[in-house]
């Protein structure tokens, strides 16, 4: 394929080479006919003398015979003398003629009365016929001056040989010229086709320097603004697609796209963690193929093939137990096959919340019936006449006390915890050495445990201040200890340890009972969750305590575990950020 360049080259030596051609032909036309112009005039005038030196009455033409030798001799030309249409008086050409051609013409003199002139282009054959009119202005003859110059055509094969060499030197001048104009034309043209490629592959660091004021120079303007304009659109874009990678990427809900050919092309990272596949393994795979859980796959395929919007719920059970709400929506217009959007939430939580909703409900209402029953009972019987029995009377007065102790403590402990759950809960902390707190604490548990025949140890190697509220961590102590009493039978050991670790400190409660099972450790911080339902109740206990403590420990930004075995006993840790004194101080100051 030929560059701009060479073909406006190509077309400039045409173009220059046509118009040297047809000028030489215009101007070789121009001089033959100047030529003949000339040779014509010349030859009638040498015509009209000779009509005026002869004797135009003489009828025997004597004088026309002599006229026609001298004459040809002194203008070297053929010159004939006719006294009739056809009959030549004095003819003085030495070559042949056309005599047909030549009768032709004396005859239209003879006829007309007027000169005729003619030329020839081959032979280069100049003709003039002049009539003789006598007194009476009669056509009596007619003299006819043919003049042949061989001349002339060497003349005009000159001037073609110096055409062409011209034309030679023109084409040469040409080609140059031609070349440097076609560089001027195309290399901005050029430049522009560079830059206009860069651009349509996202490079925007060129522009194109505008050095006129012409079309071209307008042009590379407009370059630089489209580039412009299109770096600022793209910049956008970018910025928008970022943005909505962003959103994409850190929503919390799973997002699958498939496309109008049945292709997944869009999944995020919610959704790869939610169903446990690589998104790498689904990009670009048909919605038949995708290994998602059957559920999903028969919601796309119903969608796609029903185009309208679906909402279900459905249960996973790989890579972990899951609900989830499933919405797919169809997307795509009326001329197109429609794709779908699939936005997965997983309600796992709020379903779990809606269902331990509902058993607290059910948790409080039974807990709070099993106390009103018996007071209720109770009352009715003492108001039947057990109260006229001291006896009977204060047997069953002790079991309404006791009940409505359980009572108490049971509405104190919803009201604590929702306190808590509801972060209007305030800490008001203050400095106390650990051991005056645990040991005031644990020395309230003295008479209850030895009643039990329990050894209650309490092990503080170095004592040290800690910044806590005492009231609430004298209710976590207190609830771990009351657990640990409940369920460590006569004999058994509990062991109260505090212990400091670099910037933390830990507060430990042993015990050697009957353990918790390795299925319920995960529930036992649940509201109203009992391992030994039997005993707890037995032991008075509102089923709250556990929860209590696992907001409390967290309210002051520290955690608790648990370990345990069954039979062997149970060991719950509390370990607290440590807050050093001087830190404190500091920070008052300030």
């Amino acid at each position: 394929m030929k560059t701009l360049r060479k073909r406006l080259t190509t077309q400039f030596l045409w173009a220059i080479s046509i118009s040297i051609l047809v000028t030489g032909i215009i101007v070789i036309s121009l001089a033959k006919s100047s030529y003949n112009e000339r040779i014509e005039e010349r030859l009638l005038q040498e015509a009209n003398m000779i009509v005026t030196a002869i004797d135009r009455d003489d009828v025997q033409h004597a004088s026309w015979q002599e006229a026609g030798r001298t004459y040809s001799q002194i203008l070297q030309a053929e010159v004939s003398l006719f006294s009739s249409k056809e009959e030549s008086v004095a003819d003085e050409s030495e070559r042949k003629r056309d005599s047909a051609s030549e009768k032709r013409q004396v005859q239209r003199v003879f006829e007309s009365g007027e000169s005729y002139t003619s030329s020839t282009l081959w032979d280069q054959s100049q003709v003039v016929i002049v009539p003789i009119l006598n007194s009476k202005q009669e056509v009596t003859g007619a003299v006819r001056i043919e003049l042949v110059d061989s001349s002339f055509g060497s003349s005009i094969l000159r001037y073609w040989i110096y055409l062409l060499l011209v034309g030679v030197i023109a084409v040469m001048l040409a080609v140059g010229v031609s070349a440097l104009m076609a560089y001027g034309l195309t290399k901005p043209i050029e430049e522009v086709t560079r830059i206009a490629t860069d651009i349509a592959q996202k490079n925007f660091q060129r522009i194109v320097t505008v050095q006129s004021e012409d079309e071209i120079g307008r042009l590379g303007q407009a370059i630089n603004r489209m580039a412009s304009s299109h770096q600022k659109q793209m910049a956008s874009v970018r910025k928008s697609k970022r943005r909505l990678t962003t959103v994409i990427e850190t929503m919390d809900s799973g997002l699958l796209m498939v496309n109008g050919k049945g292709e997944i092309n869009l999944a995020n990272r919610a959704l790869e963690e939610m169903l446990g596949v690589e998104n790498e393994q689904v990009i670009g795979t048909d919605v038949q193929m995708i290994p998602y859980p059957h559920e999903i796959r028969t919601l796309l395929n119903r969608c796609i093939e029903q185009g309208e919007r679906i909402r279900e719920e459905i249960h996973l059970y790989l890579p972990e137990d899951r609900i989830i709400e499933v919405r797919v929506v169809p997307i795509g217009g009326q001329n197109e096959r429609l794709g779908v959007v699939a936005v997965l939430h997983d309600i796992t939580a709020i379903r779990r919340l809606e269902k331990m909703r509902t058993e607290f409900v059910a948790n409080v209402s039974h807990e709070l019936k099993t106390p009103v029953t018996s007071l209720r009972g109770f009352t009715e019987t003492l108001l039947d006449g057990a109260i006229d029995d001291k006896e009977t009377a204060r047997e069953f007065l002790n079991i309404v006390l006791g009940e409505s102790l359980r009572l108490e403590r049971l509405i104190s402990d919803l009201l604590d915890l929702s306190r808590i759950e509801s972060k209007k809960l305030t800490l008001e902390r203050d400095w106390v050495q650990v051991d005056e707190l645990v040991v005031s604490t644990v020395r309230s548990f003295r008479t209850k445990v030895e009643k039990r025949q329990q050894d209650l140890q309490l092990c503080i190697e170095n004592p040290f201040p800690v910044y806590i509220d005492r009231d609430r961590f004298e209710q976590i102590l207190l609830n771990l200890l009351s657990n640990a009493i409940a369920y460590t039978p006569p004999g058994g050991q509990i062991t109260v340890e505090v212990i400091q670790i670099a910037d933390e400190w830990r507060l430990e409660v042993k015990d050697t009972g009957i353990g918790i099972p390795e299925e319920d450790l995960s529930r036992i911080f649940e509201r109203f969750y009992r391992v030994d339902k039997a005993r707890s109740r037995e032991s008075g206990g509102t089923g709250l305590g556990l929860a209590i403590v696992k907001h409390l420990v967290e309210a002051h930004e520290g955690k608790l575990e648990v370990k345990s075995s069954v039979g062997e006993g149970t060991t719950f840790s509390a370990t607290f950020p440590l807050v050093f004194m001087e830190h404190k101080e500091k920070s008052s100051d300030n």
